[in-house]
């Protein structure tokens, strides 16, 4: 019989952020609604395999924590796609256990734990739960056409198919239809929308094909107000969906018209029919907490959807062999995390473009890619590097800087080289100045042998005055390299309690066990704060923290000119923490009028060797206008309501344009990038520092739109 655990043995399976957000001693009190206001029964998860490709059991055998009896726990998938029977490692998951109440939580992890033959057992992400609501009671994950017809056959068949994974999707939008007025969204999947209540081909939340999008138009006409409360796509019932897509405009509705609408004027491209779109609108509380925690699963069950979907287009034009290009728009990140394309999210983007650009023959094609933004924290201070040269006898600082009234949970990340040894650092934080905590808070990068499934980790509690105020953890992230978690609670009270974390100057100390150990050869120790801002205006209350460092003097981050020498606190290497995979087109932004970098737009990282600068890790690859001029910041897209107006300022919106040339490029039977400028056009051989700076923040490629 299966060992019992109870729920106080959480951290045997839970990974830093998983152990903050679900412990309500710890942060969840302060953590997305869907955690914070009760406990769930409908759980999502990855499992990571690692290097093994694994596919898990539809089943689990549990212990009861009351009993110990075995009881059955159903897995459920997405709908899941494969090229050539091919595997993977990475698989989203979700489960219903209604014994969670009673402490069934870490009884299942258990089991999860405990899959596949003894060298290859996986680790797993457990991520926000689902509104039962969400919940399909009737999932068939493969159905026949006879269960379920799916998509309409369009008068004009496809030569593309771009798909966009965003918030708040207005699929009755008019800028999505065809020459017959019938949709061209073949499918769209709302996450947290309430499930239908008969045969379902998604696990969790509704989705709409081009047929039950049409009849909704035809029943509504041009009331999409009422259309999407009658859908079920606004119910202010479900906090993970809500009113939002009531508003004017969205997130979505901006990057789904400017990727694949009509409508927006003469200098847009225009869209012809033959480009078809999937969409997957995402739980809107997704912006909640900007850790990226939580989201991953929702993540890649949506970039599953769309291969699987497109795969179901593919095959009702006759089109074999997934040959259709496909582009996918996905503006989204966060600013955290590994950067060097090795995180569960990025190892799994890899593997499925990688599966679908290679045909059944085994050869390489370019018909498939992911379109992500740089992101928009180039002037926030949020990265930091620390070389050898900035530690004296062996130990280096460096500040954070919390903010009053911030209402939210802020994390700080410290990434170490992969080649550092167990036990070669000890991390340290110090309270602001006049204020102590109740005991040391230093770790050193070994692990807690009482937490021996999982990671290797260890977790320290934060304590002032009697009262968790934060958490400090170590943990080699899966298994390859070690990396310090910092998570504070707000800084100002909170309805549910008085823990506040003191606002102002935190000191993080970095030690060396061996103060003449040098760092690996051009490596670094890099820290990223995790973005902490409210994005889609949802009354988070959030309030960005940032680094400083005695050495990095200048507020402006190198944004007017090009230094050959770079400050410790940086722009460069704030590359989304979320589009470092080699199959990401990652899209920087630039002001129309200036032909400059947008002073927010995210770069790759530069490091110096010898007496050169060089990239390292993800680069910037293509950029596109992301503002109209020095005082005309964002673009214009389309709003929620057929024929309104948005304007969106950032990254996000530059990945659009670019994500809508290549698919048009990609249906005329053109190179993707065709048509695109050089960024480095007139500038001189010899302005080789300028050049390094220009290639990490717009790439190679620029996308040249008319000024609006």
């Amino acid at each position: 019989m299966a060992p019992t655990h109870s729920n106080d043995d959480v951290d045997h399976y839970m990974g830093p952020y998983e152990r903050w957000v679900f412990r309500s001693e710890l942060g969840r009190p302060f953590s997305f609604p869907a955690i914070a206001k009760g406990k769930g029964q409908h759980f999502t998860a990855l499992i990571d395999s690692g290097a093994h490709e694994f596919t898990p059991p539809e089943t689990l055998s549990v212990a009861d924590p009351n009993s110990g009896e075995e009881r059955e726990v159903k897995l459920r998938y997405p709908p899941l796609w494969s090229s050539n029977g091919a595997g993977r490692s990475i698989t989203p998951v979700c489960f219903g256990d209604p014994s969670v109440d009673d402490g069934g939580l870490a009884q299942t992890l258990h089991a999860v734990c405990q899959l596949g033959p003894e060298e290859m057992q996986p680790r797993f992400r457990v991520n926000f739960p689902i509104n039962p609501k969400a919940w399909s009671e009737f999932y068939i994950p493969n159905p026949t056409t006879a269960q379920w017809p799916g998509h309409r056959r369009s008068e004009k068949a496809p030569k593309a198919i771009i798909a966009v994974i965003d918030d708040g999707i207005p699929f009755a939008n008019r800028a999505f239809l065809d020459a017959y007025g019938q949709s061209k969204i073949n499918y769209c999947w709302l996450q947290s929308a309430e499930a239908a209540h008969d045969i379902s081909a998604v696990p969790f939340g509704k989705e709409f094909t081009n047929r039950e999008i049409d009849a909704l138009r035809q029943i509504h006409g041009q009331d999409e107000d009422v259309l999407y409360v009658d859908a079920g796509a606004v119910n202010a019932r479900l906090p993970e969906l809500g009113t939002y897509l009531s508003r004017h405009t969205t997130h979505g509705a901006h990057v789904l018209s400017v990727a694949a609408g009509h409508g927006l004027g003469p200098r847009q491209a225009l869209m012809d029919d033959d480009v078809h779109i999937i969409a997957v609108q995402l739980p809107n509380t997704i912006a909640w907490d900007t850790s990226g925690f939580g989201k991953e699963m929702y993540m890649l069950s949506a970039l599953h959807y769309i291969f699987e979907r497109a795969r179901r287009i593919c095959e009702s034009y006759g089109v074999a062999d997934d040959a259709l290009p496909l582009v996918v728009n996905f503006s989204y990140g966060w600013s955290g995390s590994r950067h060097d394309g090795q995180s569960e999210m990025e190892t799994a983007i890899e593997q499925l473009f990688t599966q679908r650009n290679t045909d059944a023959n085994g050869n390489s094609r370019e018909n498939s890619f992911l379109v992500m933004p740089t992101g928009n924290t180039f002037s926030d201070k949020l990265h930091a590097r620390l070389s050898d040269g900035h530690f004296v006898d062996g130990a280096a600082e460096i500040s954070w800087n919390l903010l009053p009234d911030d209402r939210t949970s802020s994390y700080l990340e410290i990434w170490f080289p992969e080649e550092v040894a167990d036990g070669s650092f000890e991390i340290s934080i110090t309270p602001p100045k006049g204020i102590v905590l109740d005991s040391a808070g230093s770790i050193s990068l070994t692990a807690d042998p009482n937490l021996n499934e999982g990671d290797a980790r260890q977790f320290q509690n934060l304590v002032i005055d009697g009262k968790i105020v934060g958490q400090l953890s170590v943990d080699k992230n899966r298994g390859t390299r070690w990396r310090c978690l910092i998570a504070l609670v707000p800084t100002i009270e909170h309805s549910t309690g008085s823990r506040v974390a003191p606002i102002g100057r935190w000191s993080i100390g970095v030690a060396k066990s061996n103060a003449l150990d040098p760092l690996p050869q051009n490596a670094a120790i890099e820290l990223w704060v995790q973005r902490d801002d409210d994005p889609s205006e949802l009354k988070t209350g959030g309030q960005q923290s940032y680094l400083s460092h005695a050495l990095s003097k200048r507020t402006h981050l190198n944004r007017d000119e090009y230094p050959n020498e770079l400050e410790v606190v940086r722009g460069y290497g704030s590359m989304n923490g979320v589009a470092n995979s080699k199959s990401t087109i990652r899209v920087a932004g630039y002001d129309q009028t200036t032909g400059r970098p947008s002073h927010y737009s995210s770069a790759g990282a530069l490091v110096r060797i010898g007496t050169t600068l060089n990239p390292t890790g993800a680069q910037t690859t293509v950029c596109a206008p992301s503002d109209r001029g020095p005082s005309r910041h964002g673009m214009l897209g389309g709003g929620s309501r057929s024929r309104s107006r948005s304007l969106l300022v950032g990254t996000s919106g530059a990945a659009p344009q670019v994500a809508r040339q290549m698919v048009l490029n990609l249906a005329a039977g053109k190179g993707a990038f065709e048509g695109m400028g050089d960024t480095l056009q007139g500038i001189n051989e010899d302005e080789q520092i300028r050049r390094t700076h220009i290639k990490a923040r717009l790439g190679h490629k620029k996308l040249k739109v008319e000024v609006q």
